[in-house]
């Protein structure tokens, strides 16, 4: 009799972990996909986890969702309707409407497996993961398989590889403020590498999801658009971007950096401003600190950071003997500069980093220009710039021999390139990541000099483009031109 009780509470305990509500809510986005619309709730309502909340949100459809949507509503199936026309905000209503701890958003054409959540769910016990994701079997145009990649947050920041099918933690959700209606944006890894820029990850499920290509399927669309580009799939102008500047002290040119700076066409709530203030000059320091304090972004940042005393050096100093080379300043000049640049890498916590120095006057369109060029497989994209010196640009090629060819004529469109000054490039920060730390060869043989070393050791990450419609300007200052007169006379 005991023996008939225990095995009779095992059955009653599994029959119940199976057929008790779960705290998962399924919400399925519709616009005219009636036809399909049953199949997606069948999949839903045959799951070994019963989910605690299925809402249909139909989406201005015409096709009248709400009649397949009545036949399960004695089943616990829920339906709203809307006037978006925006799949992120159709999504974002489904979610404010319920209340469960995980959120599975199904594509009406997609389908998933009577374990799918169950397996999702095991793997979300982590509570530091944020998405369960699986593998894809494709139907319709495609009919292939494919397996999902383990997590990892850089490939993450290249490429999406999750799909919108997996299961979310809704606290990971509602931190980022759920989906962005973003025109032309791939929705779904734009609102992944946000989560995960919250310092949440995700994590591969051991099962797999159906997944429907045809010719009006929202991909398909999306893919044959002719705007399409990598930075709009990655809602790029959406995105936080840090500018960082190195200050040495020049007065003379810096309300025409800021002016320009000012001048940027770019959300300016996207924009984190980094000012690095090498000098000692105590009023250039006040300056600096009374400016950045009015500029329209949404973070800035201070950081004074005199040049140490062991170096018998101060930026001005380097500015002026570097030319000639006296007490050793090409060299000291060039650390100056690793510094400063070994500080923004530590610090930075963007996806993508802007290097601006202090005599760079930036254009409107920069930013713009410059996320053009992007891709999965780009580390960098210069805005060129003529040298303060000589009759070239600071673009350049690479030699066999470990010295570059610099560009005299200034070139068209977008470029692969050896390399360029950090005067104002566009790094994805990870890849600047993977070459920490900078340094210097100014006394190697042949000379190389740090930005020569960053870029060489950048390509083997990224390629390294020039636009040459973002030119900007390197604004003369007295002390260049007095050097200039010293030595070519």
């Amino acid at each position: 009799m005991n023996r008939f009780r225990a095995i009779w509470k095992k059955k009653s305990a599994t029959c119940s972990a199976h057929t008790l509500p779960c705290d998962v809510a399924v919400i399925i986005p519709c616009h005219n996909y009636a036809h399909v619309l049953s199949r997606a709730i069948e999949c839903v309502l045959a799951q070994t986890k019963t989910p605690r909340d299925i809402l249909v949100v139909d989406d201005a459809s015409n096709d009248h969702p709400e009649f397949v949507t009545e036949r399960y509503s004695n089943r616990g199936v829920r339906y709203v309707r809307t006037e978006h026309r925006s799949l992120a905000k159709t999504r974002n209503l489904g979610a404010k409407m319920t209340q469960s701890e995980f959120l599975l958003f199904l594509d009406p054409d997609d389908t998933i497996p009577a374990d799918y959540i169950e397996r999702c769910l095991t793997v979300l016990q982590d509570r530091s993961v944020a998405a369960a994701y699986p593998n894809i079997q494709y139907s319709g145009e495609r009919t292939d398989y494919a397996e999902a990649p383990g997590f990892d947050a850089e490939g993450l920041l290249r490429s999406n590889y999750i799909p919108s099918t997996a299961l979310i933690r809704r606290q990971a959700y509602d931190l980022v403020g759920g989906y962005r209606d973003v025109p032309h944006a791939l929705e779904d890894w734009d609102f992944y590498r946000r989560v995960v820029g919250m310092g949440y990850r995700a994590a591969k499920a051991d099962t797999t999801m159906g997944y429907t290509i045809h010719a009006a399927s929202l991909v398909h669309k999306h893919n044959a658009h002719p705007s399409r580009s990598y930075a709009r799939d990655a809602a790029l102008e959406h995105c936080d971007v840090t500018i960082f500047t190195p200050f040495a002290g020049r007065r003379e040119i810096f309300e025409r950096y800021c002016d320009a700076l000012r001048s940027l066409d770019w959300n300016r709530g996207n924009i984190r401003l980094h000012w690095y203030n090498t000098s000692d000059d105590g009023e250039f320091d006040l300056l600096l600190r009374s400016a950045i304090t009015r500029m329209p972004f949404a973070e800035v940042r201070y950081t004074k950071a005199p040049l140490p005393d062991a170096w018998l050096h101060t930026p001005e100093s380097l500015i002026r003997k570097r030319i000639k080379d006296l007490d050793d300043a090409e060299y000291y000049y060039q650390l100056a500069v690793v510094r400063a640049y070994k500080h923004m890498i530590q610090t930075c916590s963007t996806e993508y980093v802007l290097t601006l120095e202090d005599d760079i006057a930036i254009r409107p369109d920069t930013l713009k220009r410059l996320t053009e060029g992007l891709d999965w497989n780009v580390a960098a994209v210069i805005a060129p710039y003529r040298s303060g010196f000589f009759p070239r640009y600071e673009v350049w090629t690479p030699n066999a021999d470990g010295t570059v060819t610099n560009f005299r004529e200034k070139g068209t469109g977008m470029q692969e390139v050896g390399g360029c000054g950090f005067g104002c490039t566009l790094f994805r920060m990870s890849d600047l990541q993977n070459i920490a730390p900078l340094f210097t060869g100014v006394k190697s043989r042949p000379m190389q000099w740090y930005d020569q070393i960053s870029y060489t050791r950048l390509k083997a990450y990224g390629k390294i483009l020039c636009n040459w419609d973002a030119e900007v300007e390197h604004m003369a200052t007295e002390r260049f031109t007095e050097g200039l007169a010293t030595t070519f006379t």
